[in-house]
């Protein structure tokens, strides 16, 4: 724990009663677009991805109760995956803007989002109920909420369930109603902390979101068309997303000389996506993908004289299924693929050692050094030739030693002022996406399997002044981001059953 105003990066943090009552934020993409500098794209209501200092997608790194949401199968550009979060559940959202890979490892480009499920300490041991309801006229929808927090001396849990319903959104001027915009929404959370002595901490957490029926109009028929846009062709295309996680995790005071403090987490993870889409000559396809992630990770703090140190390592593995059935406008089977969106029967292995040392060089002056040692693996037995339709594997791995270098000066102790600089490594390791992805990119466009690729690696430089006075506070920065072999999208000139590859 340290303030945000100390910290020697730009650092922002979303409360509860901000997503519940100043914001009426529905979703976490549309939380993080009231973070100054931080924009949201959004697809549809059901999909939104955040831009953090430029970079979306599986560019920045998601994590809940420092538990990695991204995994393998994230794609470039905006994603809805960020949307199966529900942040009704959550205590707080912490920003941390720009390059984080040196503590969160591959994809912290743009910066790093934690959303917390702390239980709120209560005044009084018990039950406390607490619900909630939103309503919209806008796009006709309803949120309930309710939660039930129970506390005495040594254990503290809390759970809520969430239900929303929203119907078509209703645009202002001569929009009128556009129609299938709305979708429905489910959500659950469990956390239990219990005092197995007076150091030691035991934790309990569980999440389940499900989606239905939310469609990306834009593509279909009932799209709208907007100075010179184009209206698709598809008469419905509509994804399912369900999330579940399951996580221990044990905080232990004093374990041994080694560390002061120690954080433990084991997760389980299982992420899902299910696309239905019927073409306008009635051919329709079911594809979607499966992702199964364990999850473990360790981090120790200690004070040595005037440097505090954190050290650790984690290991998140991806277990990735996917298909890919196309139907004739009869409902007969035109053809099973060997893969969906990205490949069948593959599997994804990230590891990372971090260090962190924060040295108080004098009481003004605080200098940070971190660096990460990464290792990556990618083994995907079943990737299809979109035009001979041949199985064949990729397998390929990476590692990368990232470090940065953050000083902080404030000019009085404990005063309102604190000018930080830095410079930062990020790396993002290549995913099944970019290995292996089969399936429209943008409009008219497929993305076909690449193999071979290198990662990516980027510099950052930054400069800025925070100040932080009793009834007013501001905070200004400059930075400039570095890529190397960056990977994108680039055309083959050859076209694939009507689309440009």
């Amino acid at each position: 724990p340290i303030r945000a105003f100390a910290v020697p990066a730009m650092a922002y943090s979303v409360s509860a009663a901000d997503i519940r009552g100043l914001y009426q934020s529905r979703t976490l993409p549309e939380a993080l677009g009231e973070v100054p500098g931080v924009l949201v794209q959004k697809t549809s209501s059901g999909q939104g991805s955040p831009f953090i200092r430029g970079f979306t997608g599986f560019r920045n790194v998601l994590l809940i109760d420092g538990i990695r949401l991204n995994n393998s199968v994230f794609r470039d550009g905006p994603n809805q995956y960020w949307n199966t979060v529900d942040t009704f559940a959550a205590s707080r959202i912490e920003v941390l803007k720009g390059p984080a890979s040196v503590l969160y490892g591959s994809d912290a480009i743009g910066g790093a989002v934690n959303v917390l499920s702390d239980i709120p300490a209560a005044a009084w041991p018990g039950f406390s109920p607490r619900a909630l309801y939103r309503y919209s006229n806008a796009e006709s929808s309803d949120t309930v909420r309710g939660d039930l927090t129970y506390v005495d001396e040594s254990l503290r849990a809390t759970g809520g369930y969430t239900d929303k319903n929203y119907g078509d959104v209703e645009g202002g001027g001569s929009v009128g109603v556009q129609p299938r915009t709305g979708y429905d929404e489910q959500a659950a959370n469990v956390r239990v902390e219990y005092d197995l002595t007076s150091r030691s901490t035991l934790l309990l957490g569980y999440q389940y979101v499900n989606q239905d029926d939310a469609w990306r109009t834009h593509r279909t028929i009932y799209g709208n068309g907007w100075n010179g846009t184009t209206i698709g062709t598809d008469r419905e295309l509509a994804f399912d997303q369900q999330r579940q996680l399951g996580y221990v995790q044990l905080r232990q005071a004093d374990p041994g000389p080694f560390a002061d403090k120690m954080i433990a987490s084991a997760s389980y993870q299982s992420q899902g996506e299910d696309q239905h889409r019927v073409r306008s000559n009635l051919r329709s396809d079911e594809l979607g993908f499966d992702v199964y992630t364990t999850g473990l990770w360790v981090q120790f703090d200690k004070q040595w004289g005037r440097t505090r140190l954190m050290y650790g390592a984690d290991y998140y593995g991806d277990d990735v299924t996917s298909y890919n059935v196309e139907y004739n406008a009869d409902g007969s089977i035109r053809r099973v693929h060997a893969q969906g969106p990205v490949a069948d029967d593959a599997t994804y292995d990230l590891t990372g050692l971090f260090v962190q040392a924060i040295v108080q060089a004098t009481p003004k002056v605080a200098l940070t050094l971190a660096g990460r040692y990464t290792w990556a693996a990618a083994d995907a037995d079943r990737v299809e030739d979109p035009v001979t339709f041949d199985v064949y594997n990729v397998s390929d791995d990476w590692d990368n030693f990232s470090g940065s270098v953050r000083l902080s000066f404030m000019p009085l102790t404990d005063g309102p002022w604190n000018l930080f600089a830095s410079v930062s490594e990020a790396f993002r390791a290549p995913n099944l996406s970019d290995l292996t992805r089969l399936d429209t990119a943008r409009s008219g466009e497929l993305e076909t399997p690449s193999p071979g690729l290198k990662p990516e690696t980027y510099v950052s430089w930054e400069a800025g002044v925070k100040f932080q006075g009793e009834r007013f506070a501001a905070e200004a920065a400059y930075f400039n981001t570095d890529g190397t072999d960056v990977i994108i999208r680039t055309p083959t000139g050859q076209t694939i059953a009507g689309l440009r590859e």
